[in-house]
């Protein structure tokens, strides 16, 4: 297979990688496991969306700890949600991922 060469600005996703592992070093106060994989996708010519067709890299996190319940989960991804109290975070963390 041909080697994939990644167009994205280094800075900027040093900058996702290290906002989700803030994230995840918050939610398992007491230690834990996380793991981020990369993979290889395609995106076909009929996708939607804003991708152009073709080959990308893929990142997976997942982490051992209990889980968001359902109520943060929805609201995650908005910017300046935060279930940290008073000045511990920003709620940027997972909405700049």
């Amino acid at each position: 297979m041909t080697p994939l060469r990644v167009l994205a600005p280094r800075g900027l996703v040093d900058q996702v990688l290290v906002n989700l592992l803030l994230n995840f070093r918050a939610a398992m106060p007491d230690g834990g496991t996380v793991e981020i994989t990369m993979s290889v996708t395609t995106v076909e010519s009929e996708a939607k969306g804003e991708l152009e067709p073709g080959r990308y890299l893929a990142f997976g996190v997942a982490d051992s700890g209990p889980g968001m319940p359902v109520e943060v989960a929805e609201h995650a991804f908005e910017p300046f949600f935060s279930t940290r109290a008073g000045s511990h975070g920003t709620g940027l963390g997972f909405s700049t991922a």
